[in-house]
């Protein structure tokens, strides 16, 4: 590759072997523009990770230097992909998963456009051991159980059904092919019914038979749809309009049920059944719904029949908190630790197992039982079982929770990962939520559920009605007295006009005069259980509700 000047000397002879004196030759040799010299290369990379090589550092060009920006790629890799930069380097990305050899050539051209020799860069995939994955756990979706007449065929999916006679034994279930289900016998002692089979008033004693409807999920609402329920019964030349009850529980695993919601139905004058909707309050669920029958809605009959109201359930559409992952409040849930890990992997084909349960500190628990949240949930191992509980969450009861926990597993090589479980909670522990309770033209007997219930009578009703459990207490804690449709003619004039109340023994009298000072007591609620309560009192508490 040498330019520039040079010379040599030399001498002749002639025939007789005179040698001649020494000649001078001087000589430029002119330059050429070589190409550049492409040198190989070698690298390696960890498995999924792309790596940048530096290809043109060990490369050289005699003459006027390399052009950085010139690298072509004569042979792409096998294993891998290549993005060229404009200083000299490429980028190689290995194959998702791959590991191993691998390799390309390229050229690269000096600042003329001269193009080097192909050079081969050698390359090694370096096998890692991914992390396992574990997938969360648990969630929630609807689900539908209907329970009813179709055409003469009965389903009952997810729920049990059964009866209770008038007394609370045990009862039989009628399944009429039209109308539905009703309790077999008859609680009127005269046995006068025209359709024995229904669920049926007994007024000799107050008390009614009942169908209890329980779910082995929790639901969030039903369609019930109602037979032989006659807006308008003739009874000895009196009409009455018919009336149902239902409410709603939850029921823990021990049994114990406690009331969510509840409330009284009928129809139209002009209709004999017809669709009621039974929903909790929102955020609040139940598992059981039982339906009793009341005094005619207009009060009790007069006539010396017996007779009161009587009705199918024809058919009953539930929608559940469809969860494998669902407790009541306090009870123990079982999980599988394979069901847990049926979803989990590991992208290399290792054996992989449970490690054990992240703690509320984050700590992790191979053995025994874990607190897993500030509220004292626990889930205990025991071999390929976990055993869930929630503790007591500060739910009200019905009232849903959504919780979860945090397991760990581990592979053959040490990877690991994180996944949560969810769960749903019902409160079973804390306070019912607040629940509307019905009055009727009868006399009552209304039971509150120990929650914030609203007690609602509607004008034109009248006789004594009895409230058991009513609680005494301000906004939030005391129950309330609905009276506002009873006093529409209640303006100006002072309360007192209107309302009464007295201790009478160990009980609180209300008596309720709608026309105001002078008119005739048409209501009266009586607060069993109640003592030392003014009118004033239950103003202060914001416990009556007159507008």
């Amino acid at each position: 590759n040498y330019n520039g000047p040079d010379s040599f000397q030399y001498t002749i002879a002639d025939a007789a072997g005179n040698v001649s004196n020494a000649a001078t030759v001087n000589l430029t040799v002119t330059p050429d523009n070589d190409p550049p010299v492409a040198v190989d290369d070698s690298g390696s990379t960890a498995e999924d990770t792309a790596v940048t090589l530096d290809l043109a550092g060990n490369d050289n060009d005699v003459d006027d230097g390399l052009d950085l920006t010139s690298i072509v790629i004569t042979q792409q890799p096998d294993h891998g992909t290549l993005v060229v930069n404009s200083n000299g380097t490429v980028t190689y990305t290995p194959t998702s998963g791959y590991t191993g050899p691998d390799s390309f050539k390229y050229t690269i051209a000096d600042v003329g456009g001269n193009v080097s020799n192909e050079a081969t860069v050698s390359l090694n995939v370096v096998d890692t051991n991914n992390s396992v994955v574990a997938n969360d756990d648990g969630g929630s979706s609807n689900g539908f159980v209907y329970v009813g007449a179709n055409g003469g065929s009965w389903t009952a999916q997810g729920v049990t059904v059964e009866a209770f006679n008038a007394d609370g034994s045990a009862g039989t279930i009628v399944r009429h092919s039209s109308f539905g289900f009703g309790v077999a016998g008859t609680p009127d002692s005269d046995d006068d019914r025209q359709n024995p089979p229904q669920l049926e008033y007994d007024t000799a004693t107050n008390t009614s038979e009942s169908l209890v409807f329980t779910y082995d999920d929790f639901v969030t609402s039903a369609e019930v749809d109602i037979a032989r329920l006659y807006g308008t019964e003739s009874v000895n030349g009196q009409v009455h309009t018919e009336q149902g009850g239902w409410i709603a529980y939850v029921v823990d695993d021990a049994g114990n049920q406690r009331v969510v919601a509840s409330d009284e139905f009928s129809f139209g004058s002009s209709s004999n059944g017809g669709t009621i909707t039974i929903t909790a309050p929102a955020g609040y669920v139940f598992n059981r719904i039982e339906f009793v029958a009341t005094e005619y809605r207009d009060g009790r009959d007069t006539t010396g029949s017996g007779d009161a109201s009587d009705y199918f359930v024809q058919g009953v559409s539930a929608t559940t908190v469809s969860s494998g992952f669902q407790a009541a409040e306090g009870d123990d849930l079982t999980l599988s630790v394979n069901d847990l890990l049926a979803n989990d992997s590991d992208p290399e084909g290792d054996a992989f197992s449970f490690a054990g349960i992240v703690d509320v500190n984050g700590q992790l628990v191979t053995t025994g039982s874990a607190v897993v949240d500030a509220n004292g949930a626990t889930v205990t191992i025991s071999g390929s079982t976990l055993t869930y509980n929630s503790g007591n969450q500060g739910l009200n009861v019905g009232e849903v929770g959504n919780v979860d926990f945090t397991y760990r597993i581990e592979d053959a090589n040490g990877a690991t990962d994180d996944a949560d479980v969810s769960l749903t909670v019902v409160g079973t522990q804390g306070t019912p939520g607040s629940v509307n309770i019905d009055g009727t033209s009868g006399n009552d007997i209304l039971d509150g559920t120990g929650g914030v219930d609203t007690f609602v009578w509607l004008d034109g009703e009248s006789g004594t009605d009895t409230i058991n459990n009513f609680t005494i207490g301000g906004p939030g804690v005391g129950d309330r007295l609905d009276l506002s449709d009873l006093l529409v003619g209640e303006e100006s004039n002072p309360l007192s006009d209107y309302l009464s109340v007295s201790t009478n023994g160990t009980d609180t009298t209300i008596e309720i005069r709608p026309q105001g000072s002078g008119g005739s007591v048409e209501q009266t609620i009586v607060l069993d259980d109640v003592t030392g309560v003014t009118l004033q009192d239950l103003v202060n508490n914001d416990q009556i509700i007159t507008d």
